[in-house]
């Protein structure tokens, strides 16, 4: 992801368009549908970033969810990207926290605490479900929408 993160943010570096499909875009500045290259690089007036936090998640049928906390200069952004199958991305959610209070609340929603799976049930070829105030499935999940 880092390559989307540079064709985002880093000045010097050009957007490509191949990476794209059919491109939602929300943000603080802007929203969109379709591939708004003026909108898109707004945010390209940096030499750099750090990625303070991020999580890479199969959300099924091969669609990835790719969630940062990413630092520019004195400014944090929280991003989400999604890619389908084809590794194309087509969502970008990407808002400026303001304060302590922003950071936790996306914190908290976008990055659960991860479910350790004991080592027992590493090497199980089954769907492995962990329930507390929500349903999560922890491993094979493709295996789980198999049989619905």
């Amino acid at each position: 992801m880092r390559n989307i993160l540079d064709m985002l943010f880093i000045k010097d570096i050009n957007l490509d368009k191949t990476v794209f499909r059919n491109l939602y875009y929300s943000s603080n500045k802007s929203s969109f549908a379709g591939f708004e290259l003026n909108k898109l690089i707004e945010n390209k007036n940096y030499n750099q970033y750090e990625i303070l936090k991020e999580i890479i998640n199969d959300i099924g049928e091969k669609h990835k969810e790719y969630k940062a906390f990413i630092k520019l200069d004195n400014i944090i952004y929280f991003i989400r990207i999604l890619k389908d199958n084809d590794e194309k991305i087509y969502d970008i959610l990407m808002y400026l926290i303001n304060n302590k209070e922003e950071y936790d609340k996306y914190d908290n929603i976008f990055f659960p605490n991860i479910i350790q799976i004991p080592n027992s049930l590493k090497n199980i070829n089954k769907c492995i479900l962990y329930i507390n105030d929500h349903i999560n499935m922890v491993k094979n999940s493709n295996l789980f929408v198999k049989y619905l």
